[in-house]
């Protein structure tokens, strides 16, 4: 049994760590998931540390550089309650999510309830889907804004008040397909007793 959560808002591959994100209108998502999603990075030579890849947080400039040669699409952010208690406007790119999902649920952190649960895309079969595994925990990155370059504190400040750190979530992919902006997505309900009630597996 399936309980519809919303759809798809946006889809966006970041197909260089660190760079700007490129939204698209589908995207195939493998076993790796999506299709040319972060599979590429600048690597520091003559590094001694044990992390080589150059980043935002030592360089915030990079999340201002575009990849090239892929599909783009534009929209409206949508408006989110951390933004409101960080006291600036956030656009959700600067969380570099790869599906960001519109819910019928308007509560904040909404996410942290489908850790350990499978999600679902579309109404045709087979459906692809993901488990989600764990809730995603934040770093500076947020603190980036991605027109700019330019850091500000308030909104990971705002995340660990209000969530203890966390916002969004991780997930495996269990079955591939192509997702669509606009599809719908829903929470697979557990066969057991008491799934009626709202239970979860």
């Amino acid at each position: 049994m399936l309980k519809p959560i919303g759809h798809v808002r946006e889809l966006v591959r970041f197909p260089i760590k660190s760079m700007a994100g490129v939204p698209t209108e589908s995207a195939l998502l493998g076993w790796h998931g999506l299709d040319g999603d972060r599979r590429f990075a600048f690597r520091r030579l003559g590094d001694p540390g044990g992390f080589p890849w150059l980043t935002a947080g030592r360089l915030p400039e990079l999340v201002l550089y575009r990849p090239f040669g892929l599909d783009e699409s534009s929209g409206e952010p949508l408006p989110t309650h951390i933004g409101r208690e960080a006291g600036m406007e956030l656009d959700p790119s600067r969380f570099r999510a790869n599906i960001l999902l519109e819910t019928y649920d308007q509560g904040p952190f909404v996410e942290d309830g489908w850790v350990g649960e499978r999600l679902v895309f579309g109404d045709g079969e087979p459906q692809p889907a993901l488990s989600v595994t764990t809730r995603d925990e934040r770093c500076m990155m947020i603190n980036l804004d991605p027109d700019t370059a330019r850091q500000d504190g308030r909104a990971l400040k705002a995340v660990v008040r209000m969530n203890a750190n966390y916002a969004g979530v991780y997930a495996t992919v269990v079955r591939a397909g192509t997702i669509r902006v606009g599809q719908a997505v829903s929470l697979v309900l557990d066969d057991r007793p008491g799934a009626s009630d709202g239970q979860f597996r």
